[in-house]
């Protein structure tokens, strides 16, 4: 059997779970990829490397694939967006202010987050600020990210200005929850497990994310180059059973702690160096209410990015003419 090479970039998150365990269990090799797994440490690392051909694929969300193939990172690069991996997951956390009920939450536990409605979440907004007492510091993961627009959805949902009324800042997710431990942000939205590590930690507390803002949204994507699409014309669908096999494990609940450990393990032995007991609750069978939600890896929808293009045509990161079409035109 011929093999198609293939380097798939990704960051160290819970909804990376796909290709980690693709490649740990052999289901990249079983349907014929040869897959050279490179871990980056940021998501502007990955664009980087995904425009200027240092990568043949990447696991994305939609809004950073969409500037990408726009030219955002230097120049235009034809890319496909040829699979949704993942739904949601996202969670916006608060920094504990110390020893107070109304900070929402008991340490420790993900499900002491302030009650469902959207009433109660901006009451609880608007408490924690006032005992803040000065303009609050967020961090998101990218500034072109779903992370980005679902902040400032929220924010606005709870009466907070997005750009007005708090400071945004960039930094990698796997760096977010020691920059809380310091002091450094009073909040942040990012993906799994970094949230729920933060409020185990009794760091934080969860004020609401993909499922109070955006349900089920598209959240991670393989995103493969048209040059190696090209190159390795039967490839994608190579691709795109391996990755359906590996999704059907990581939904399967009897497999749930045996993928945890796998993210667990250091990135020198396949695993990612995430935490166990976080990333165990944000699988899909997790306790916590923003886990994700792995999905069929079919050919996305125009529908399935409609939310984002609107988003970003509004914050002028794209041009009216440009559309999921960058994308979803070229997606085999």
């Amino acid at each position: 059997m011929s093999l198609f090479p293939i380097r798939i970039g990704f960051l160290r998150l819970a909804d990376s779970a796909p290709v980690v365990a693709a490649h740990a269990f052999g289901l990249f090799l079983e349907e014929g990829i040869e897959a050279r797994l490179c871990v980056e440490p940021s998501w502007a690392n990955l664009a980087d490397k995904l425009t200027w051909g240092k990568l043949d694929a990447a696991i994305l969300f939609p809004p950073l694939a969409l500037v990408t193939a726009a030219g955002y990172r230097g120049r235009k690069v034809a890319l496909s967006l040829a699979a949704p991996l993942s739904r949601g997951g996202n969670m916006i956390v608060l920094r504990r202010l110390g020893g107070a009920a109304d900070d929402g939450d008991r340490a420790g536990d993900l499900r002491g987050a302030p009650p469902g409605d959207a009433a109660a979440r901006q009451a609880t907004v608007s408490v924690w600020l006032q005992r803040l007492g000065r303009r609050p510091r967020f961090a998101v993961v990218h500034g072109f990210s779903t992370h980005m627009l679902i902040l400032r959805r929220f924010l606005a949902s709870v009466g907070v200005d997005p750009v007005a009324d708090v400071d945004i800042t960039i930094m990698p997710p796997d760096q977010i929850v020691a920059a809380m431990a310091r002091g450094e942000i009073d909040g942040f939205c990012a993906g799994p497990p970094w949230g729920a590590e933060a409020c185990l930690e009794g760091l934080g507390f969860m004020i609401g994310g993909s499922s109070t803002v955006m349900p089920r949204h598209i959240e991670k994507c393989l995103v493969v180059s048209q040059k190696w699409l090209a190159q390795y014309p039967e490839g994608l669908g190579a691709l795109r059973v391996a990755f359906q096999r590996s999704i059907d494990l990581c939904n399967a609940p009897d497999r749930q702690q045996d993928i945890a450990r796998l993210l667990a393990l250091d990135i020198g032995e396949g695993g990612l160096a995430l935490p166990f007991a976080a990333t165990l609750a944000v699988l899909p069978c997790g306790d916590q209410p923003e886990r994700m939600e792995f999905c069929a890896p079919q050919t996305l929808a125009p529908e399935d990015l409609a939310w984002c293009v609107d988003d970003m045509q509004r914050l002028d990161w794209l041009s009216n003419d440009q559309t999921g079409d960058l994308l979803l035109r070229r997606s085999a």
